[in-house]
């Protein structure tokens, strides 16, 4: 890991919310974010146009180092050097509490009664919690469960932390040794992760509030006498939940949440207000969340998962009210609003959000923006069971799709979604508006889509990319149909997949390209003995070292489709098994791989675990029909059809260019008056050249549409001509 430790210039930090859109979720892509650790049980402080990252605990990430993002340049720096206590054993001492002073000592030295020595302490803190009561070589703290108890003094431009004591980093100093300075001793009572630290402006100090042992102390520091006053200490229920809080500052009120209930202090006369529930407004739980004050609502936000959906709400301190407050743009909404990961930047206005993956315990440093404009919010009308994003009730897909009945509609605002979801149910996803994008997430292992539903569901005008090394979109082994409209796939390790015993997977409209992987075959679409597979009107581009598309079951239609093969590929362009039903009908297949033989089509055995599978059905035909194939380059020994299953084969009005027509156990058969041999083509779409039309013969099938590349099916002007176009250049 490269390491760059940099000086801030904090008063030179220019506005960065100019050209953010307000009340929007932003994802950005900051520099740097390669070489800045996750981290387990962190939290994150803001101000003076950073954000600041530190802390951590639990057999996680070890080092006490600074990292800082730079809001306006949208850049990870790093600020300090790390000290990783994994490797403690490494150091020459470190420094322990001895009578309210640090006191240096070796590593080998008994550090008490029970005879263990410093070294012995630390390992058993590393296999455990995480916390002992040391600094590390250069007298700095070491990472704790430190998330809420994180808070920006804007009076010094410093953060500061509880680790046994009131610590300050000056971020203006560096790596410099005196970067770290403690302040003063640690709050009243409370272990790390039930002490929350909060700056309040009015007071122009600090305020603490504790749970512990059945108590919620409030406490304020006193600056000049480097002391804390406890000012008030009510009885509460005795829980173990972490302790967060929001300063309303229009009210004059610190919003609490502790012991696993929300109460109001006024930190000037030590009362404690009884208040309205969050779980009680918003219909859920409250559990980890994030908090944070919004001068331009005069409300405190609160983040958190409601029923599974990152949902943001409002608090009113001084009417004691809750609102549902939806930002536009997509949400991370595969992420948790853990460990308080939610601040707002005093100097740029700017509220960065920090992405804890709901699956992970770690904070790790993805970061998503948004600015307020202070104009409250309205959920939008939704014109289906339930919508995602904009400012729609739910920011997740999977939110919205429990959320809807079975054969229930899921509308989804136009966007770019982080996001993945698993469908259990038949329902219907369906754009609201454009093109909505979902990318780079994967459920269940399996893929950014995943049915399970028994019943069918239909996916319609979404965008699907992203998914390394894994499938976009997955039909899960004896799940129902799955039907996919107008749907664009690409960049990911495989396209579409149904696993065994699926009962139907059909395209219709689709597109798919750059599909590929090294770690498996990179099929485009692949039925794995699914009962029916369906393709048409769809356009599948590129090259991998997989199929365009495989199938294993045993009703295969593929129909009207431009099959577009831009480089090389090891495997054969429509793989079928040939047993059952088999239609191939009406295809544009191009191949530009100029070196190498290609088969577009090839019917072939099938085999587990090296001994072939019997048909299940009592049929095993198929009709080649209507297509069109030119192979590019060198021949070789291309051709339309491999065929060697012993299909009962129909192989009519097809026109090939560059290769033969069959390969049939592997014996050429040569094209015959059924089937037209050409020259070439009239252009890359396939449009046959004016003088190529002869007259087609009876076929079982007679197709009515031609592929239009690139948008679907068109009418067939007339069904009896050869190939899959008429010889018009017409595009219709």
């Amino acid at each position: 890991m490269v390491r760059r430790w940099v000086i801030l210039l904090l008063a030179a930090v220019p506005l960065a919310a100019a050209g953010m859109p307000a009340d929007t979720w932003v994802k950005r892509d900051p520099g740097g974010l390669e070489d800045v650790p996750n981290r387990i049980y962190s939290g994150a402080v803001a101000g003076g146009g950073f954000l600041f990252y530190w802390g951590g605990g639990h057999q996680g990430y070890g080092g006490n180092d600074v990292d800082a993002y730079d809001i306006a340049a949208n850049e990870w720096i790093d600020l300090t050097a790390a000290e990783d206590w994994k490797h403690a054993g490494r150091w020459s001492h470190i420094y322990a509490r001895e009578n309210g002073q640090w006191v240096r000592h070796g590593l080998d030295e008994i550090a008490g009664d029970s005879g263990d020595t410093y070294a012995e302490r630390i390992r058993t803190a590393i296999g455990g919690g995480w916390t002992v009561p040391y600094l590390s070589p250069r007298g700095r703290p070491l990472t704790a469960h430190i998330y809420q108890g994180e808070t920006f003094d804007p009076a010094t431009g410093r953060f500061c932390i509880n680790y046994y004591g009131l610590w300050c980093y000056d971020p203006a100093k560096a790596d410099r040794d005196d970067a770290w300075e403690q302040i003063g001793p640690p709050p009243p009572s409370g272990y790390f992760n039930r002490v929350n630290l909060q700056y309040d402006p009015d007071l122009d100090t600090f305020v603490s509030f504790s749970n512990n042992d059945g108590r919620l102390r409030v406490a304020v520091f006193d600056r000049p006498a480097r002391s804390w006053r406890t000012i008030a200490t009510v009885y509460i229920q005795s829980a173990t939940s972490s302790t967060y809080s929001g300063y309303d500052a229009d009210d004059g009120l610190h919003v609490v949440y502790a012991a696993e209930a929300w109460r109001r202090v006024n930190v000037r006369t030590g009362e404690v207000l009884p208040m309205s529930q969050w779980k009680e407004a918003a219909g859920g739980s409250d559990g980890s969340m994030s908090l944070e004050y919004a001068p331009e609502l005069g409300r405190v936000l609160v983040i958190g998962r409601i029923r599974g959906n990152l949902e943001v709400w409002t608090y009113d301190a001084g009417t004691d009210t809750w609102e549902l407050f939806p930002l536009k743009g997509a949400a991370p909404a595969e992420a948790r609003a853990n460990s308080d990961v939610l601040e707002r930047d005093d100097k740029t206005g700017v509220y960065v959000f920090l992405a804890q993956h709901r699956g992970a315990t770690y904070v790790d440093p993805r970061v998503w923006t948004f600015t307020l404009s202070g104009t409250t919010q309205e959920t939008a009308d939704c014109p289906h069971d339930a919508c995602v994003g904009g400012t729609h009730q739910y920011s997740g897909l999977q939110a919205a799709v429990d959320a809807a009945p079975p054969g229930g509609t899921v509308g989804v605002a136009e966007g770019v979604y982080d996001q993945c979801a698993v469908v259990t149910k038949g329902v219907t996803i369906k754009p609201l508006a454009g093109r909505p994008v979902f990318r780079n997430t994967i459920c269940d292992h399996k893929g950014i889509l995943v049915s399970k539903a028994s019943g069918t569901v239909t996916v319609e005008g979404l965008e699907l990319r992203g998914a390394r090394d894994q499938k976009a979109i997955w039909l899960h082994n004896g799940a129902g149909t799955l039907i996919l409209r107008d749907v664009k796939v690409h960049d990911s390790g495989m396209g579409v997949f149904a696993g065994p015993e699926a009962r139907s997977l059909r395209l219709y409209g689709c597109e798919l390209w750059d599909i590929w992987t090294p770690k498996e075959l990179s099929h485009f679409v692949y039925a794995a003995a699914a009962r029916e597979l369906v393709v048409e009107g769809s356009y599948l581009h590129g090259g991998s070292d997989g199929h365009f598309i495989k199938a294993k079951a045993v009703d295969v239609r593929v129909r009207y489709n431009f099959i577009h093969q831009q480089g090389h590929t090891d495997a054969n362009l429509i793989n079928t098994w040939g047993c059952g039903s088999n239609r191939i009908i009406g295809n544009a297949i191009l191949s530009d791989d100029r070196k190498d033989a290609v088969f577009a089509i090839d019917m072939t055995k099938r085999k587990a675990y090296g001994d072939l599978v019997p048909c299940p059905v009592g049929q095993k035909e198929a009709v080649v029909a209507y297509n069109s194939f030119w192979k590019r380059g060198a021949a070789k020994w291309s051709a339309l059809l491999f065929e060697k299953y012993g299909t009962d084969l129909t192989l009519v009005n097809n026109v090939i260019a560059g290769a033969e027509l069959l390969r049939q156990h592997g014996e050429r058969f040569p094209i015959n008056n059924r089937n037209t041999l050409i020259r070439g083509f009239a252009d890359e779409r396939l449009h046959l050249p004016a003088e190529a039309g002869k007259p087609a013969v009876d076929a079982p099938v007679v197709p009515d549409r031609q592929y239009r590349h690139p948008a679907g099916t068109a009418p067939r002007g007339n069904g009896q001509e050869m190939g899959a176009y008429q010889t018009s250049r017409e595009e219709g």
